[in-house]
């Protein structure tokens, strides 16, 4: 019997103090993908902890020594601390005598690592971007407004390191950036060249394959993308999955209004503007309850945005109309669900919108928009097929007064649960993980193709003497933060 396929992923959010959709899809993922016998997993992940341990049948190994990360940690200060505790960790990994056949890098925060991991194991590496920041960063979701004034000390120096042409082959150079912040110019470098120089690149919908088609310039390159689905479990996730006596009690919730429950961070790009807009012109009859955290690197930025301000003041003006719990997870989110008679996505921009799962599998009726990835899960065939919510056109705060008032229909509200236990259907982590591997085994083979042809190509330019050695070509890492720092931690090796 072959031996398994033995997978290094990297993910620098904390799986656990899960903040988005990335690090609830890591956990997820390879949760699932443990449960195959061909398949062995080592994750390196930020988070609260020391060494390794065995969790959910794949292997965790936190930064060394890193006893007080925060996911949301100001400045490139955290980057850098974290890409260097990480190599740190591999490093280590690497003299117990592990080896890898494939790293599996999740958003540009781990490029640094996994170049370094792919450097010097010399295997295939597979990217998946989970957010397209140079997308938000177009369209003015950057969050200029919420930028704190002080400049991180190490700015200056990682302009220095960083690559400054790395995205010119993707036309990003001159594309909108933070001139004043050094991280976001980093990071949309980074980016960059996660999705286009992967040897494979996963994508988590069809808006999003054809954002990047268009943002990285990939058929002029030739650069090709995987369609992968996040997915849900409905034995995690289900009706009776919470306890909505238990989200009363915690939160001081008293009303006899009806729920409708706001699930995700507090960022323009979730339509919360037209949301409170709406909270704000009309009463609607029913209790609004926003759980999410503010879409802010420290404290100081999320006081000072004029979203936060406006929430706590219209909290304070309509105590019966808004409640704002910030972040939820756990069983505590299971049980805010549970109280919910609708959920809210008044969204502008999803790359995929686990949410929308959640809620549907929840059996909540869901108030949603359709765009990106979002309109995939609640209208797949556009107007030719089921729509699975309610759908209101993005940025219309009417709609959203609108759409609450019709779902005061206890039958439209029946019809709508139905609809979307059936829809979750369509997203089952087994058959993610099948297609995930996949992606693994071709980037396996295109590398091993790659290196045939170009030992092909060498041994047919080489003279009939032999005459001179030909020098190895310096890999593209060489030349970024990732191979800097890899260089100096696996010299020696």
């Amino acid at each position: 019997m072959s031996r398994p396929l033995r997978v290094l992923a990297i993910c620098h959010e904390d799986i656990d103090y899960v903040l988005g959709g990335m690090g609830m899809h890591v956990r997820e993922l390879y949760r699932f993908m443990a449960r195959r016998d061909d398949v062995e997993i080592d994750l390196l992940n930020g988070g609260i902890g020391q060494g390794s341990q065995v969790y959910n049948g794949f292997t965790r190994h936190f930064p060394s020594c890193l006893t007080t990360w925060k996911p949301r940690c100001e400045g490139m200060t955290a980057v850098l601390l974290q890409d260097y505790l990480l190599l740190k960790t591999f490093q280590r990994l690497l003299a117990e005598g592990r080896r890898w056949d494939v790293v599996h890098a999740h958003e540009w925060g781990s490029l640094n690592v996994a170049w370094a991991c792919r450097e010097a194991l010399g295997v295939p590496l597979v990217g998946t971007m989970h957010l397209c920041m140079t997308h938000l960063t177009h369209h003015g979701d950057g969050g200029e407004e919420r930028r704190a004034p002080e400049r991180d000390p190490l700015d200056r120096i990682i302009a220095e390191l960083a690559p400054d042409d790395a995205a010119v082959v993707n036309g990003l150079r001159a594309a909108a950036r933070h001139p004043s912040d050094q991280l976001s110019e980093f990071a949309l470098n980074q980016e960059a060249r996660l999705v286009v120089e992967s040897d494979e690149t996963i994508l988590c919908s069809q808006a999003y394959v054809d954002l990047a088609r268009k943002t990285f310039l990939s058929d002029v390159i030739g650069k090709r993308y995987n369609l992968i689905y996040n997915g849900i479990d409905p034995e995690v996730w289900h009706p009776r999955a919470g306890d909505p006596s238990r989200a009363r009690a915690k939160h001081g919730i008293k009303s006899n209004r009806p729920i409708a429950l706001y699930v995700g961070r507090i960022a323009t790009m979730k339509g919360v503007v037209p949301l409170l807009d709406a909270i704000e012109a009309v009463d609607t009859g029913y209790l609004v309850v926003m759980a999410g955290a503010i879409n802010a690197t420290t404290q100081a930025e999320a006081d000072q945005w004029s979203v936060t301000k406006r929430i706590r003041a219209l909290q304070a003006k309509y105590p019966e109309r808004l409640k704002w719990v910030d972040y939820q997870y756990g069983q505590d989110l299971k049980d805010l669900y549970a109280l919910a008679n609708v959920g809210l996505m008044p969204s502008t921009h999803e790359p995929f919108g686990l949410v929308a799962l959640e809620f549907m599998a929840m059996g909540v009726p869901l108030i949603c928009t359709e765009v990106d990835g979002l309109g995939e899960i609640v209208a797949p065939l556009g107007d030719h097929g089921d729509e699975y919510a309610m759908i209101i056109p993005a940025a219309c705060s009417e709609a959203i007064v609108e759409a609450l008032d019709v779902l005061q229909d206890r039958n439209v509200r029946r019809e709508l649960i139905d609809l979307g236990l059936r829809r979750i259907r369509d997203f089952s982590w087994p058959s993610i993980v099948d297609q995930t591997v996949q992606v693994y085994r071709d980037a396996i083979r295109r590398v091993i193709n790659g290196k045939a042809e170009a030992q092909q190509k060498s041994s047919s330019n080489r003279s009939p003497a032999g005459g001179g050695v030909q020098s190895r070509e310096q890999p593209e890492c060489a030349n970024s933060l990732g191979g800097t720092l890899g260089r100096v931690l696996l010299r020696g090796r």
